[in-house]
């Protein structure tokens, strides 16, 4: 959502169709191009890693966001095409900096963090992390009380 608010073109690629049709909801597109040049991967799978090395133009880039364990993929076509793979830490942020362009943007109405949150009275616990694996939900948020 902030990445649309700041005008880049989001293209969600999501094995959950709810979620994908969540993000087209909130500004994605679905009219992809042949060739972009960056991608995040958020799910540390293997497969998604290597379609997006795939899916980058020469010298595009490839974050790493997803939490996983090995990939594998041709490292011909990353020389070949000056493909950079980086990791991200804590979204490379500076929080001192970032956190108020997030909160400006949540109060100019561009970031609706609360379409991401469904709630759960913590009793139900196992409910949200279920609804979680299934891709029933984005952000599973325990109440108390």
């Amino acid at each position: 959502m902030a990445a649309v608010a700041l005008g880049c073109t989001v293209i969600p690629v999501d094995v959950h169709p709810g979620r994908r049709d969540l993000a087209l909801a909130l500004g994605a597109t679905d009219l992809a191009p042949d060739k972009v040049h960056h991608a995040v991967d958020t799910t540390g799978r293997p497969d998604v890693i290597a379609r997006a090395i795939g899916a980058l133009h020469r010298r595009g880039t490839l974050a790493l966001v997803g939490i996983g364990g090995e990939a594998t993929f041709d490292i011909m076509t990353v020389m070949r095409n000056g493909i950079r793979i980086r990791g991200v830490i804590e979204g490379d942020a500076d929080p001192a900096t970032f956190l108020p362009q997030l909160i400006d943007l949540h109060g100019r109405g561009l970031l609706p963090i609360e379409k991401l949150i469904t709630e759960y009275p913590f009793e139900e616990i196992e409910t949200a992390a279920r609804d979680a694996a299934a891709g029933k939900v984005v952000k599973p948020v325990l109440t108390f009380g």
